[in-house]
């Protein structure tokens, strides 16, 4: 599927809100023949909150959205992801080093879609997704009530971006497949 796409050379960056400051996220894919490889160079280095993102997760989230373009219909197997190389130099946003704090990585983690999607939308614009309502923020409720401790996290999710051929999708998650937990279960083991 990568042969099919012509050699060369597509960046994409974008800014995010941050926690004290924007961010940007800048990637690059280079396709060459039957691989593939994105840069990760000029994102933002990380940063003293717990929004980085882990490597692993990172490449995760790097190749999912490749994948979803190039062979949507081959079930996830190694050699699907073996062809596509990451780097990403060590202290930035999708390379924490230790000790960053990453607890909520996924904050980051679903910006990363778009910026793949918009590098590769310069060469495959009918495949890719707009911009989907990520990332999906979680709301949490902790406290004590009757001399128990409680805790709840409710996702949003503000819908997937659409396609060339169709809409997209209200209120669902992109890149990630979470859900939002439904009210009555908050109710039911919550104050709330």
């Amino acid at each position: 599927a990568i042969t099919e796409l012509p050699d060369g050379f597509y960046e994409h960056e974008i800014e995010i809100d941050g926690v004290r400051e924007p961010l940007v996220m800048r990637a690059a894919v280079t396709v060459h023949g039957d691989e593939m490889a994105v840069d990760w160079e000029g994102t933002s280095p990380q940063v003293d909150a717990a929004i980085n993102e882990t490597w692993n997760h990172a490449y995760a989230m790097t190749v999912y959205p490749i994948k979803c373009i190039l062979s949507a219909d081959v079930p996830n197997n190694d050699g699907a992801y073996r062809p596509v190389t990451m780097k990403a130099p060590a202290g930035c946003l999708v390379n924490a080093q230790p000790p960053a704090a990453v607890a909520s990585r996924q904050m980051i983690g679903h910006y990363i879609a778009a910026v793949v999607f918009g590098a590769l939308a310069k060469v495959v614009p009918e495949r890719v997704l707009a911009d989907s309502g990520s990332p999906a923020p979680r709301i949490v409720f902790t406290g004590n009530h009757n001399g128990r401790r409680f805790g709840a996290a409710l996702t949003l999710s503000g819908g997937i971006g659409a396609q060339a051929t169709r809409d997209g999708l209200s209120a669902a998650p992109f890149p990630s497949n979470s859900a939002g937990t439904s009210a009555e279960i908050v109710e039911a083991g919550t104050p709330l």
